[in-house]
């Protein structure tokens, strides 16, 4: 499963549906052009800043999710984080030569 936020606060949530997680942050006055968001060594770091204030956010992430196809989206103030799981894939046996 994904841990929550590191340092979570009210304006944080994060679950589990299906095949993906999602975490959700609260982000009112701040914009797309605001808001950095990059993972680093299994931690979405999300950085919003603007000339009032400054906020920062770590999700710490498990082998489960696919990091390639992690997508963000930004509506009324609440930034929605979709964090797919990775596919499994069945094992397959190796020939040797």
């Amino acid at each position: 499963e994904i841990s929550f936020f590191e340092n979570p606060a009210n304006s944080t949530s994060a679950t589990y549906t299906g095949d993906v997680y999602v975490a959700e942050v609260e982000l009112a006055g701040f914009s797309k052009k605001d808001i950095s968001i990059r993972i680093v060594d299994g931690v979405v770091e999300l950085d919003a800043k603007n000339k009032e204030r400054s906020q920062k956010f770590k999700l710490h992430l498990n082998d489960l999710v696919a990091e390639d196809h992690i997508s963000a989206d930004l509506k009324n103030g609440l930034l929605k984080l979709t964090l797919p799981k990775k596919t499994v894939s069945e094992a397959r046996e190796i020939q040797i030569k």
